[in-house]
């Protein structure tokens, strides 16, 4: 599922709720916020689910500037520093990513981590752009919620 334009009544898990409202928040009446926008500090809670990563243009590259422990536990490893291309099991998040890169507005996605053995292959992400410009997007930021196999057949009844 991918859905945009996104509206908080269209998200399910409530971290994934704060971060939208947060992002509104700081972007204020602009389009994107800006990088120095967003200061950790003021979402401690929401950390573990939190992935930055950083556009390169000239060949556009997509690259982990930082991610979350939820995010490492569920992957199994720290894509910090990596590049989207050069990791088979994040590669097929490039499509996305460009997306959000040409359109500059907020999508959310709920797919499912086909790759992994973990006991929790579902997810929802929302992805938010930032621009130190306005215009050009160069920071992603996501917000990535994983179901356990039981809340996935049964609805969401507890967080991760």
């Amino acid at each position: 599922m991918f859905k945009s334009p996104v509206k908080l009544s269209d998200i399910e898990p409530e971290p994934l709720q704060k971060l939208f409202s947060y992002w509104q928040k700081i972007r204020a009446d602009r389009k994107m916020p800006a990088k120095q926008d967003f200061n950790p500090s003021d979402v401690p809670s929401l950390l573990p689910y939190i992935t930055l990563i950083d556009v390169e243009e000239n060949p556009r590259r997509y690259r982990t500037r930082l991610a979350g422990t939820e995010n490492t536990r569920v992957l199994g490893f720290d894509p910090t520093g990596r590049y989207f291309e050069e990791t088979p099991q994040l590669s097929g998040a490039i499509k996305r990513f460009t997306w959000l890169v040409e359109h500059k507005e907020p999508y959310l996605y709920r797919g499912s981590l086909k790759w992994s053995d973990k006991d929790f292959l579902d997810y929802y992400s929302i992805a938010l752009p930032f621009s130190d410009d306005d215009k050009n997007v160069n920071i992603l930021l996501f917000g990535v919620y994983y179901l356990f196999i039981e809340e996935s057949e049964h609805g969401m009844e507890h967080n991760v």
